[in-house]
């Protein structure tokens, strides 16, 4: 299962970093609302859409789904802090999410069935 998961994980920046995010490269809603970080926070990289942390979150959920994996329900809290947390923070729009979590339970399939 553990080579599943780095196989999600390498597909999740194939395909969000180096094809969508940089044909998209939309800006974060803190920055469209004028708005800094807070001083602890590091400055993101890239652009907002989609969120890769929700992505990578959903898809190593998906696959542990999957392969039946005692791990799920702190995998799945841990998701949902972090779609919270990336709302809250104003990183990332609810669009933003929602397309991470559809490519994400698409990416948990594609490495299931195919790797």
């Amino acid at each position: 299962m553990v080579r599943e998961i780095v196989i999600a994980i390498l597909l999740v920046y194939a395909i969000n970093t180096g094809l969508i995010k940089t044909v998209i490269n939309r800006r974060r809603p803190y920055q469209d609302e004028g708005e800094v970080l807070d001083s602890d926070l590091p400055e993101p990289y890239g652009s907002s859409f989609p969120s890769n942390h929700t992505t990578i979150a959903i898809a190593i959920c998906g696959v542990l789904v999957l392969g039946k994996s005692m791990f799920l329900i702190p995998a799945l809290i841990v998701s949902i802090l972090i779609v919270l947390s990336k709302i809250y923070l104003k990183l990332n729009y609810k669009s933003d999410i929602f397309v991470g979590i559809l490519i994400g339970i698409v990416i948990a399939f594609i490495t299931h069935f195919v790797f």
